[in-house]
């Protein structure tokens, strides 16, 4: 029998709690492939299903889950500032992602302050180092959420907003895509 959350749901199956499980920040850690010699970033462990869910870094990237049996926990040596760097360009590229490199919104630079996220109502600004979307060139929160899909928004002058055509990739990949992103932005040793 499994343990109940907060919210007095089975606690696999709370939408709650798992929204705040899935986005939890990024331990990076780097796994091998037994069968394949690939490397592998692991995305998140299930250790109850005895699986891990990890992005395969190769010229093809996948999302995917795989057995424990299937990784060597301890590769042998590795040049992690280059796996890094794949990593990141993987995020950038499969996730729709690019690293402003000033603020993407007038409003920001006004009186009124940042915007928030339509899902998360978090503060998404430049200063606090959000990832913009190269779809529709708005900020993309830590939920995953941009302005890709919307319709009949208004911007904060209550102007209408064009709708966006939707985002081409799955949102639960985005997801792992700006998890990924902002641990390694956050890694000692990466630099852009």
């Amino acid at each position: 029998m499994s343990e109940s959350c907060i919210h007095g749901i089975n606690s696999e199956y709370c939408s709650k709690c798992n929204f705040q499980i899935d986005m939890a920040p990024l331990e990076i850690k780097f796994f091998k492939n037994k069968e394949t010699s690939e490397m592998l970033l692991v995305l998140r462990e299930y250790i109850k299903r005895n699986k891990v869910k990890v992005l395969v870094i190769s010229n093809a990237p996948i999302i995917r889950d795989i057995d424990l049996s299937q990784v060597c926990i301890q590769p042998d040596i590795i040049d992690e500032l280059k796996l890094l760097r794949d990593c990141m360009k993987i995020a950038t590229t499969s996730g729709y992602l690019f690293l402003p490199a000033g603020p993407l919104t007038y409003r920001e630079r006004t009186d009124e302050g940042p915007s928030h996220c339509r899902n998360c109502h978090s503060l998404l600004s430049f200063e606090k180092g959000f990832f913009g979307c190269t779809q529709c060139h708005s900020y993309v929160c830590k939920c995953c959420s941009c302005l890709c899909g919307s319709s009949v928004l208004r911007d904060w002058r209550g102007n209408f907003i064009p709708e966006k055509q939707p985002l081409p990739c799955l949102q639960r990949n985005r997801l792992e895509y700006v998890r990924i992103g902002h641990a390694i932005k956050n890694h000692p040793l990466f630099s852009i």
